[in-house]
């Protein structure tokens, strides 16, 4: 029963994110607000340091991500956007997001098939693996990060 579990838990950590139109929502409302920000990030749903007081942008902003499915939001305003939704993570299978880059690039290595690239990657390398393949809305990418 145990081994069952253990495996369907790791069946679904390890499928496919599927990308939202919520996501583009998210990205509209920060950029609509890019004035009032002042740093960067918003972790787990909590505001780290932005703009203690403009509690109602936090908030606002937290709801989006609850509604979206969004566990950790990383925005930044500084030279180009950039934003990172990670909508799945697992400390056994690595972590799932979506990227908007404005300048198209990541931090990650970009490939043309993501799934195909996470396969190959993952029978030849165990300690980390960080890729992102482009998605057909511009700017946007789903991502794999795996660190063992």
């Amino acid at each position: 029963m145990i081994a069952m579990l253990c495996a369907t838990y790791l069946w679904l950590a390890d499928r496919p994110a599927q990308f939202s139109t919520e996501y583009i929502a998210i990205l509209h409302y920060l950029n609509s607000v890019n004035d009032k920000i002042t740093i960067d990030v918003i972790v787990d749903g909590s505001c780290i340091e932005l703009m203690p007081e403009n509690q109602k942008l936090c908030h606002e902003v937290q709801q989006q991500m609850e509604e979206a499915g969004v566990y950790r939001l990383l925005y930044s305003n500084q030279k180009t956007k950039h934003l990172d939704l990670i909508v799945s993570t697992s400390p056994i299978s690595g972590s799932r997001s979506f990227v908007f880059s404005e300048n198209g690039e990541t931090e990650e290595t970009q490939v043309d098939n993501l799934e195909k690239s996470i396969k190959e990657a993952k029978k030849t390398s165990n300690l980390s693996i960080h890729l992102c393949g482009k998605l057909d809305q511009k700017g946007w990418f789903e991502c794999y990060n795996y660190d063992s």
